[in-house]
């Protein structure tokens, strides 16, 4: 696994995948192991005594012990690999290590040895992020096939410990969130008799009205003050002016109004006192087109040169008498000079 890359560690995986389970098959189940193993080829041992060299068949107690062996030795390279600093090393052993995982490990006590070395992968401060959601990920598979009975040597009286202490440690998580709930009411309880209800809260703070409402409630107290109350003045058509405040409340439109410079939209020409513009409602209407040949109102010119009769170009020295150029050449060098 130190020298794999991580397509051979999948290579890997997948070949100890097939053979440790046929070797876990054996190893829990003799009469398997008698059925399939014992007097075949291959299933001799070795043995070295005082008197040389003897081969045996292997005993379903020598091949206990072989497993215990490899168990550990599996086991043991995978925990180095993840106390690595290198990226490769943990990689290809949670690559191998989430590939059996329904198979191995069986004993309790290197599964929770994994279990502790998956702890500082599991880290925020984990440089690796890839490795830490992988590391979190197999955890809760190994959690998981320890929960079905993976564990096959797990005995009952450790299950039963461990299902207690699992159980006393979720009672106190419950205990701890439900004081941290009472804490946040009370908390909450205690802000709201310092500052009041949100109700009173807002109608103690909230800015008094202006006042009625357009057209209800309105103070008539101005139609009979004669400092405030404006009859108008009576026009040619019988009807009257009215420039006191309207009827629905508010000040009137100042277009409605007869006095003059009431609006800001009117002239200070059209305060002077020229009412030649102006209807018999009194709202001022549109001046008459000014009488210059049909061509609209006069356009506004740039004031002429120091030298009335001449006609400085910029950028020339070449001067001409005004009254020798014609209209539209007069116009042509104005439209000049404005895009200079």
């Amino acid at each position: 696994l130190f020298g794999l890359t991580e397509g051979e560690a999948a290579n890997v995986s997948i070949l100890l995948h097939e053979i440790w389970r046929t070797v876990s098959k054996w190893r829990y189940d003799e009469d398997a192991f008698k059925s399939e193993l014992s007097g075949k080829t291959g299933s001799q041992m070795i043995e070295t005594n005082g008197n040389g060299e003897k081969v045996e068949p292997v005993s379903h107690k020598k091949f206990t012990e072989l497993y215990n062996r490899w168990h550990a030795a599996i086991g043991s390279t995978c925990l180095g690999c993840l106390q690595s600093k290198e990226y490769i090393h943990p990689r290809n052993a949670l690559i191998v290590l989430t590939r059996i995982v329904e198979i191995y490990p069986t004993r309790p006590g290197l599964a929770n040895k994994l279990l502790s070395g998956l702890q500082p992968m599991q880290d925020e401060r984990y440089p690796f992020a890839d490795l830490r959601a992988s590391a979190q990920a197999y955890s809760t598979q190994l959690v998981k096939a320890r929960d079905e009975g993976v564990w096959k040597e797990e005995t009952s009286e450790a299950r039963e410990a461990r299902v207690a202490e699992e159980q006393a440690a979720a009672a106190a998580r419950q205990r701890k969130a439900e004081e941290q709930m009472e804490q946040l009411k009370r908390d909450t309880q205690k802000i709201t008799d310092e500052i009041g209800e949100k109700e009173s809260w807002g109608r103690d703070r909230r800015a008094p009205a202006r006042g009625p409402s357009r057209g209800q409630g309105q103070d008539d107290s101005w139609r009979s003050d004669p400092k405030t109350s404006n009859p108008g003045k009576e026009r040619s058509d019988g009807h009257r002016e009215s420039t006191g405040p309207s009827r629905g409340g508010g000040d009137a439109w100042p277009r409605d109004r007869a006095g003059v410079g009431s609006s800001p939209a009117v002239s200070r020409r059209d305060q002077g006192g020229d009412d030649s513009r102006r209807n018999l409602d009194g709202r001022w209407q549109k001046a008459p087109a000014a009488d210059n040949g049909g061509r609209g109102a006069k356009r506004s010119r740039p004031p002429s040169p120091a030298d009335p009769g001449e006609i400085q170009e910029e950028g020339s020295r070449n001067k001409r008498p005004r009254q020798d150029a014609g209209p539209d050449e007069r116009g042509n060098n104005y439209r000049r000079r404005r895009r200079n």
